[in-house]
């Protein structure tokens, strides 16, 4: 697979060409999936696992999510100084244990933010102080109306893009911004593989 790295105003994007954006006027291009690679934000030159910077700060949006959830552990357990667990409804209380127990019981490691993707602010307040951004947030599914998924998967993603780089000027350093697509952005209706 070959990825691309692309930098806009110091916000560094990382595209892997996968996944179609269907008919999405996303500003980069038509086949966008951000990718998860094991030297993405590793310092060593391992070829397998994952490792994110130690002591970095994260955002994590769709937090509340099975991926998003999983990934606010995993960074904890890795090292992460912050994770900002950013998402749409607040944190339950297993959700909490669970990341808690990953924090090593430190509360000064995980800051849970219930927030809007289509606010813009929220998300610029969001990015304050963050080194990566891994944005997992989306709508999914055949469930709401087209302008609700502009909104949130298209604009929101904007928004976010926006807050990393304002971040990057104020801090005069590159914002790492990692983008999980949804499949929803192939779902058609139409039977996917021809058979049911």
């Amino acid at each position: 697979m070959h990825t691309l790295y692309v930098s806009f105003n110091k916000v560094v994007i990382f595209v892997a060409p996968s996944v179609l954006l269907a008919d999405l006027p996303f500003p980069f291009a038509d086949s966008i999936l951000f990718f998860f690679s094991s030297k993405m934000f590793s310092k060593s030159n391992q070829e397998s696992g994952f490792q994110t910077v130690k002591g970095a700060k994260i955002l994590v949006t769709g937090s509340s999510g099975l991926v998003g959830a999983r990934l606010v552990e995993m960074l904890l357990e890795r090292g992460a100084k912050l994770v900002r667990a950013f998402d749409v409804v607040p944190v339950n209380d297993v959700l909490k244990k669970r990341f808690d127990l990953a924090s090593g019981g430190n509360a000064s490691r995980i800051e849970c933010v219930v927030g809007d993707l289509t606010v813009k602010d929220q998300c610029v307040e969001a990015c304050k102080d963050i080194e990566i951004v891994y944005h997992v947030a989306a709508l999914v599914g055949p469930f709401h109306d087209r302008d609700k998924y502009m909104a949130v998967n298209y604009e929101g993603t904007l928004n976010l893009m926006e807050g990393s780089r304002i971040q990057a000027k104020v801090a005069s350093k590159k914002v790492k911004f990692v983008y999980s697509s949804s499949p929803s952005t192939r779902f058609t209706g139409a039977d996917v593989t021809g058979q049911r």
